[in-house]
């Protein structure tokens, strides 16, 4: 090969490595959120983009409170609130597109969702007197919602308690209730599933409402016609662990599942008439193929959002066949 082809090809490389850099350079500089030098980096369009995933989670946080998803409500906001708070520490007093500095802006749109969510309040309020909306799934909305969103609610809740408190246990007598079926463990799939055959096989006696929650006080509790813990016990595999990789959350992989359901009622009379005699099921054991024991490498970081794949498809497993054994022990009517 001449000098002349070998020069000529060297020029031809510096060309093409330049404009990769360059390429490189622009795609850093333009990127919207992207952190540069271990933080968030600030210019009026990056600072849009939190602006509007904030503003889409209050949206949907709303929107799911209204049709009574309270524990989706609360996951929402609570996702997406972090990244914000986490960027206007650090850039809250520089200017927005729309003039007023990032954590004006905030202020301003925080008092708006609060006061939105008070006018959501009253009906929340009325449904969870009523048994409409569970206690547990309100307590963990409440407990979720980031702080700054939350005060007011409190406050609230704390002035409305005493009321609810005394109108669930008037209405009590007449409430079959089911405590366990609206739980926040993993076992949440599961309870899903016990809730809609459930549901599905009530008889509707005469005088009595089916009421998936737990007690909200003592009163509560000693009043209810009838009160049915379910409880969820899942058995794991052995797991083993190698690899230098960090590894996050319990490790566990649920192999088998027993559901279990237990009178609790405080009352002595007899259960009214036509009422289910679910508490007299027994075990529901349901098991999916599994070696007993499992061996993972965490080599990188990556395989942690593997091992939790894996895992949730396990469980998704287990409750298919949970379903299955359901229907088989509460045939809908």
């Amino acid at each position: 090969m001449n000098v002349e082809a070998v020069r000529n090809k060297l020029i031809i490389g510096g060309l093409v490595a330049c404009g990769l850099l360059g390429f490189w350079f622009q795609r850093a500089k333009n990127a919207p959120v992207e952190a540069r030098e271990g933080g968030p980096q600030w210019s009026p369009a990056n600072a849009k983009v939190h602006q509007d995933r904030l503003e889409a989670a209050m949206r949907e946080t709303l929107a799911a409170l209204k049709s009574d998803r309270l524990r989706e409500a609360a996951r929402v906001l609570g996702r997406a609130y972090p990244a914000f708070d986490s960027f206007s520490a650090e850039h809250g007093f520089k200017a927005t597109a729309e003039g007023p500095t990032l954590r004006e802006w905030f202020e301003g749109r925080r008092a708006r969702f609060n006061g939105e969510l008070m006018a959501a309040w009253p009906g929340v309020r009325e449904k969870l007197a009523r048994g409409d909306v569970a206690w547990e799934d309100y307590r963990a909305f409440e407990t979720s919602l980031p702080f700054p969103f939350s005060q007011e609610l409190r406050q609230a809740m704390r002035a409305a308690r005493p009321g609810i408190e005394a109108e669930r246990a008037a209405a009590a007598p007449g409430w079959f209730m089911v405590q366990g079926a609206t739980t926040t463990t993993e076992t949440a799939g599961y309870a899903a599933s016990v809730r809609a055959a459930l549901e599905r096989n009530w008889n509707k006696p005469a005088g009595l409402k089916l009421v998936l929650d737990q007690p909200m006080g003592g009163a509560e509790s000693a009043a209810v016609a009838r009160l049915l813990r379910v409880e969820f016990r899942e058995e794991h595999a052995s797991n083993e662990f190698e690899g230098k990789a960090k590894r996050h959350g319990s490790g566990r992989v649920p192999r088998a599942l027993t559901v279990t359901f237990t009178d609790a009622t405080r009352r002595k009379e007899a259960a009214p008439a036509g009422a289910p005699a679910w508490d007299r099921l027994p075990p529901i054991a349901v098991q999916i193929e599994l070696p007993e024991k499992l061996s993972f490498k965490f080599e990188r970081e990556r395989q942690q959002a593997d091992f939790d794949d894996f895992t949730a498809k396990k469980r998704t497993e287990l409750d298919a066949e949970l379903r299955k054994a359901l229907a088989a022990a509460l045939p809908a009517r």
